[in-house]
């Protein structure tokens, strides 16, 4: 011992060739600051454990690399497996490569960039047509996932900061946050779509359909607004459409009490009816002029189309003869003349009792009938 000074090199003086330096608990003094050293070592590893060269980003991570003895070579590589990696076999792996980027990556713009032109080779995507094709399940697939949380997981941040002034971001069709809330960017996008395709005044309400609207990117915009290319116009143009201008209105608009009142109101407006002509808008008046009122007034006012005019218009007293009713004698109002009769002889015979109209309701299902009392 006092001769060899170590167990290692006087074991390999006595058994000279048979063992390797990795084979003892410690290696040579400056043995990891030696590269062949340390690749000739982790090939003898990937051999033993059946690993080619190519699999060692998805096989070979910072646990594993431990469990073999490199430590050492970590540290000095600054516990990253993709710059130990490098140094092993320079310029053969990237580090998106690697399940784990190292540290300091995601805000290297370098870096990068550079990844991202690759990425753009993969798609075959041409650097004009980044902000509509560049999306950020794309982003997320080519792990840029960690760049993204330093631009707030927006794809037109993350882009324009790749490339400062390259693109405006009005070239993407995904808005940063709260882009969308702002009136003026709805207004501008609107109208500039609007222009460029060259639509008629009158013809904006046929034109804004939702599916328009998706084609051409914004998305985001009509979630804002609750899918409804109506409140979009509205918002950017109050007052100037009707609701019924549209091809279709949206789910349930028809449930608000306020949007019924305003779509008459409306519909009157734009067409001069005044207070007395009110009374003479019937089921026959709509079937000529508007038929998709028709059915609404069947459904939320059980087809009495007076009771649609009296909640529209509260500013006015209308009287049943105005509306050619039918009225019992205690006030009542009723659909038919037989219904009168009864209602009538209902009201003079049963003296102590109360009379509720439409208190049942009858189906005749063989005059698919139905009739109220």
């Amino acid at each position: 011992m006092n001769r060899f000074k170590s167990p290692r090199r006087l074991i390999e003086f006595v058994y000279p060739n048979q063992y390797n330096e990795f084979d003892f608990r410690r290696v040579p003094v400056d043995y990891w600051g030696n590269v062949e050293n340390i690749r000739k070592r982790l090939e003898w590893y990937l051999e033993k454990e059946r690993i080619k060269i190519e699999e060692i980003p998805q096989k070979v991570n910072r646990y594993v690399l431990v469990e073999w003895g490199f430590s050492n070579p970590l540290k000095r590589y600054g516990y990253s497996p993709f710059r130990l990696m490098n140094a092993l076999y320079p310029g053969r792996f990237k580090e998106t490569d690697f399940k784990k980027i190292p540290q300091g990556y995601a805000t290297n713009r370098d870096f990068l960039k550079e990844q991202f032109m690759d990425m753009l080779r993969k798609e075959k995507i041409r650097f004009e047509d980044v902000p509509k094709k560049v999306t950020q399940q794309m982003l997320l697939q080519y792990r840029f996932s960690a760049a993204l949380k330093h631009h707030r997981g927006s794809p037109s941040a993350f882009i324009q900061y790749l490339f400062p002034n390259q693109f405006s971001l009005d070239d993407f069709h995904t808005k940063p946050n709260g882009y969308w809330k702002d009136i003026k960017n709805v207004r501008q996008v609107i109208i500039d779509l609007i222009e460029r395709e060259g639509v008629a005044e009158q013809d904006v309400p046929r034109f804004m359909t939702k599916q328009r609207l998706m084609a051409e990117g914004l998305t985001g915009l009509l979630h804002e607004y609750h899918g409804s290319p109506i409140e979009i116009i509205e918002a950017v143009f109050p007052g100037k459409y009707d609701v019924t201008e549209f091809q279709r209105v949206p789910n349930q608009h028809w449930h608000s009490p306020q949007n019924r009142v305003q779509a008459l109101r409306t519909f009157c407006a734009k067409r001069g009816i005044g207070r007395e002509e009110l009374p003479r808008l019937n089921r026959a008046y709509f079937r000529k002029h508007f038929p998709r009122f028709i059915s609404m007034v069947d459904r939320h006012y059980d087809s009495k189309f007076y009771r649609w005019i009296m909640e529209s218009f509260p500013e006015y007293t209308f009287q049943p003869e105005e509306f050619n009713l039918l009225v019992g004698i205690d006030g009542q109002l009723c659909d038919s003349k037989e219904e009168l009769e009864i209602h009538n002889f209902l009201i003079r015979e049963v003296v102590d009792g109360k009379v509720e109209r439409e208190g049942c309701r009858f189906v005749n299902q063989e005059y698919d009938e139905v009739h109220e009392c």
